[in-house]
């Protein structure tokens, strides 16, 4: 069969894709960077609320056992280690530790070296919680979290009686 009408040809024409094209790339090019910040923003959070957590159960533990238990720089985690590094900054890992009557060192937890771009600055080597729950330090202590961006960074403060508390601090951006 046979129609009468004309046959219209169906479509886009080359212009109307080039425009189609045109606002795609407006959109990529002013979303993928606040995607990348978003995503930077995202590990540190999770950096900062894995340290929080091994800081509460530093503390708990040293409550329950009634004896010292101590969140420290990790020398090597990713090999199991459960030494202390003495020196050196705090994105090698952490281990929560504590060393019972005879010596024996028991690893209640350990996080493994920080993502690359994640720096850790601290003012201390390692906390150490008595029994009390309280911290040893006779001050206040802190960490601080910032990325490579350095968009936003956060702030963990170890008060005298052991709590954890986060605050953000602005940084001065890619």
């Amino acid at each position: 069969f046979l129609s009468a009408q004309p046959y219209t040809a169906q479509g886009f024409t080359l212009i109307e894709l080039m425009i189609t094209i045109s606002i795609a790339a407006i959109l990529l090019a002013v979303g993928v960077p606040s995607m990348r910040d978003m995503i930077q923003q995202n590990r540190l959070t999770g950096n900062v609320n894995e340290f929080v957590a091994a800081n509460m159960l530093a503390r708990s533990e040293a409550i329950k056992r009634g004896s010292t238990v101590t969140l420290c720089r990790a020398v090597n985690a990713e090999a199991g280690s459960d030494a202390c590094a003495v020196a050196g900054d705090w994105n090698t890992g952490w281990v929560v530790r504590s060393v019972d009557t005879d010596d024996t060192v028991t690893v209640h937890a350990r996080q493994k070296a920080l993502s690359t771009g994640t720096t850790v600055t601290a003012t201390i080597p390692a906390i150490t919680y008595g029994g009390m729950g309280q911290p040893t330090s006779s001050k206040e202590d802190s960490f601080t979290f910032t990325n490579d961006c350095k968009l936003e960074g956060r702030k963990v403060v170890i008060s005298r009686s052991g709590h954890a508390s986060v605050e953000k601090i602005t940084a001065a951006g890619c």
